[in-house]
């Protein structure tokens, strides 16, 4: 089901702060989009794009909740809205949260069984680009049996029941199905718009074996094609891959992708100058995310090639939301360093690991990465925000064997937290964390179900009872 987010969810984050501070010019034409984001991370993504200055969706209410003026409307790994070029090229540039965005051609929503008519919930904008199969899909998402429900729970037909036993519609008309998905997206698709593409070739990737006359490795134009359940998004590709931050230089082997580290943030209400601590900081992620926050440090730039494929370039404008960006940097670097930030890492080879991608990301002076065991947070006291991604127990087979960990980690957490403090704490041991939590004598004010990949995980917020 569609939702839809105020932009005052997160207002006092230190996210949407950023996004605020980033300019207020305006210009430009106005552009349906869209942002994919991790899925369960929407509302905070919606924050940090409203702050940014999107606006609500021209969507039908009749497919999605009702929206305000300060609304912006989601679905499962998307949000979507209006925007001004200036606020297109603002997010390109310092967006946190998301990990593309897209010039909306169609939002559609597949009839269930074959034979029906698609409805159309977007109005089809036009768009141009290079369709490249396996670039345009790298979650699977048209794929509902996998990574809607990785685990195969409640789903006889899925993983765990791979010849369709117990399924009296058995495996054939689940393929049926499938067939019948494919010819709507051929139907939506080839009654798109495309007179406005580009003189340039346009191929789809495919396992051919012979050399196709693009390249699909950095296209310059690109269309996303996305099936999650029944809901169909087509877009022009504006932007891709912001969760590559050019700062990782070092790879932890469970590490967490900044996009969610930065929206983990944005669930916690962390704000600016509140000092914060990931006491099982791994390779530094969140740490390093909330420093660059801080500091208001760009993402990335703005691709003039990918505007200029549609006629929307403006190098003018451009050159304005840059200058805007530059001065919102310069004035948070006077702030005074190091920042209240924090990460505590047991292991030697993990704190080398993340002091490396704090060295690269430019924190050496802002963030600290020190050694230490987050059983006792030995020297930690004053805990105004805590988020941490720990050790899942997943490789071991079972989730419990973390449940000492989860225990004495929540534990030191309740006796050092501040008054009003709070703890979020992401792990797929949803059991686990919950009774660590309550011997730990912390509530639970709310969790959200999020996805890293394909595997389902649980964001727990924990307070004072």
């Amino acid at each position: 089901m569609p939702q839809v987010a105020h932009s005052s969810d997160a207002a006092a984050s230190a996210l949407t702060a950023a996004a605020c501070a980033a300019g207020a010019r305006t210009g430009g034409p106005e552009l349906d989009v869209w942002a994919s984001c991790a899925p369960g991370t929407e509302p905070e993504a919606a924050a940090e794009l409203a702050a940014l200055g999107w606006r609500p969706p021209d969507l039908p209410s009749q497919s999605w909740s009702a929206t305000t003026n300060a609304a912006l409307a989601w679905d499962r790994g998307a949000v979507h809205g209006r925007a001004d070029l200036a606020a297109t090229i603002r997010t390109l540039c310092t967006a946190r949260t998301v990990t593309g965005v897209m010039l909306r051609l169609a939002v559609v929503d597949l009839e269930s069984e074959p034979g029906g008519t698609p409805a159309d919930t977007s109005g089809a904008s036009t768009g141009a680009g290079d369709v490249a199969g396996e670039r345009n899909n790298p979650s699977e998402r048209n794929n509902p049996s996998e990574r809607n429900n990785p685990s195969g729970r409640n789903n006889p037909s899925g993983r765990n029941n791979p010849s369709g036993r117990n399924d009296p519609s058995g495996p054939h008309r689940e393929s049926r199905g499938h067939e019948g998905q494919l010819q709507q997206v051929h139907a939506v698709i080839a009654g798109l718009d495309w007179s406005r593409m580009p003189d340039a070739a346009f191929a789809v990737r495919a396992r051919t074996g012979r050399r196709l006359p693009v390249d699909l490795e950095q296209p310059v134009t690109e269309v996303k094609v996305e099936l999650d359940h029944q809901r169909l998004r087509v877009g022009y590709v504006l932007g891709a891959g912001f969760e590559k931050r050019a700062w990782l230089s070092a790879h932890h082997h469970a590490g967490l992708r900044p996009t969610t580290a930065a929206a983990l943030l944005g669930y916690a209400g962390w704000a600016d100058g509140e000092r914060l601590i990931d006491p099982l900081t791994g390779g530094g992620t969140i740490p390093i995310e909330a420093g660059l926050t801080t500091l208001r440090w760009s993402v990335r730039n703005d691709n003039p090639e990918r505007l200029r494929a549609l006629g929307l370039e403006d190098a003018g404008l451009s050159a304005e939301i840059r200058a805007e960006i530059r001065a919102d940097i310069g004035a948070a670097a006077r702030q005074v360093r190091p920042l209240p930030i924090r990460g505590l890492e047991l292991y030697g080879n993990h704190v080398a690991t993340a002091r490396a991608n704090r060295s690269a990301a430019g924190l050496d002076d802002a963030v600290r990465i020190d050694q230490g065991d987050a059983t006792t947070m030995a020297g930690v006291d004053g805990v105004e925000c805590l988020v941490t991604n720990p050790p899942y127990g997943l490789r071991a087979g079972s989730p419990r064997i973390v449940a000492p960990l989860y225990e004495a980690v929540l534990a030191r957490t309740a006796e050092r937290m501040a008054a009003g403090g709070r703890a979020v704490v992401l792990t797929p041991a949803e059991d686990v964390l919950r009774e660590a939590a309550a011997g730990a004598g912390l509530a639970i004010a709310d969790e959200r179900a999020m996805a890293l990949g394909k595997l389902d995980v649980t964001a727990f917020l924990l307070t004072h009872r």
